[in-house]
Order: structure tokens, then C-alpha cells, then sequence
């Protein structure tokens, strides 16, 4: 499994999750490492383990943060025309993070390899 290809930065003025928060110098936005969507800071609090693109957890989306612990969800997953191949993302992450819980899904798998 691959990165998620981000939107580039330009292609959202406002949050791709809740729409209402629009970006500015003092209202960064940030990637879901997840599905690639531009999202506020306030929709992206949540860190989940992805195995295939880091060692330590990263910033995903409160959607992606709901399928990841629900596998079981019907996934409505963004499509290639709304994601883009290149963006940058730098994270100087303030205040402390909050981390997802790895389903037991994920420990199931892993042993099976």
C-alpha cells in the first residue's frame, strides 16, 4: 500500500471536512495521511497508526478516523479527481496529540503475515 495522493493546497479555501473553517496564515491546513483531503486543525486532532507509511502514528481525519476503527463501515473513499498527485504538509504540531486506538483487526493481520 501507497501514500494517499494529497489535494493540493491550493484547491481548498476552506476545510474539506467541515466546511465552515476557512484557511488563513493563522488557520493552517493540513493532509489526512489517510485519504489526502485538506482538513482544519479541529478535523484532524486524531493520529492512527498506518504500518505502511510510518512507524509512529499521523495526522488523519475524524472520517478516516471512524472507518479506521470501524472497519465494518461502508466506505465512501475520495475519488481520484478529487485527489492530486503532489502537495507539501509540514506539521508543526502544537499542544499535545491524540492518538487513535489500533483495531484488533490490525494485531489479526499482522500475525497472519
Amino acid at each position: 500500500a501507497v501514500a494517499a495522493h494529497w489535494v493540493p493546497d491550493d484547491k481548498a479555501d476552506t476545510c474539506m471536512h467541515c466546511r465552515s473553517s476557512k484557511f488563513s496564515a493563522y488557520n493552517r491546513r493540513h493532509h489526512c495521511r489517510n485519504c489526502g483531503l485538506i482538513i482544519c486543525d479541529g478535523c484532524s486532532k486524531r493520529r492512527f497508526l498506518l504500518p505502511h507509511l510510518d512507524s509512529k502514528p499521523v495526522r488523519i481525519c475524524d472520517a478516516c478516523h471512524v472507518k479506521l476503527n470501524n472497519p465494518n463501515l461502508d466506505e465512501s473513499r475520495p475519488t481520484q479527481r478529487d485527489r492530486a498527485a503532489d502537495s507539501s504538509d509540514s506539521d508543526g504540531e502544537e499542544g499535545p496529540a491524540q492518538f487513535a486506538p489500533v483495531p484488533a483487526t490490525f494485531y489479526q493481520n499482522v500475525e497472519n503475515l
